[in-house]
């Protein structure tokens, strides 16, 4: 989410300390520390859990995933339009 165990403390109304065992498993996650991740966009599902979950609920295959994250390294490189050309235009057709 690129924010600081500080921001989210913060947020949280709780220590910047208490924040960090949290993450690191030495302390259970409180509610209202997933109420405000869940607002800041987190997943709370994979956060409880380690699944990955698309809107519907099915969870992603380790293989999904890894797709996933490299369309979006692609992406945020500029560099979608590219692989559309390069594809004899599959990307942009219905399937």
């Amino acid at each position: 989410m690129k924010k600081t165990q500080m921001t989210l403390a913060m947020a949280s109304g709780i220590r910047q300390e208490h924040w960090s065992r949290m993450e690191t498993g030495r302390l259970p996650v409180n509610v209202k520390a997933l109420s405000v991740m869940a607002k800041l966009g987190a997943d709370v599902h994979y956060i409880l859990t380690g699944d990955r979950r698309l809107g519907s609920g099915a969870v992603l295959t380790d293989e999904e995933l890894g797709l996933l994250k490299l369309f979006h390294s692609v992406r945020d490189a500029g560099g979608l339009a590219t692989i559309a050309d390069d594809d004899g235009g599959k990307l942009n057709s219905p399937p």
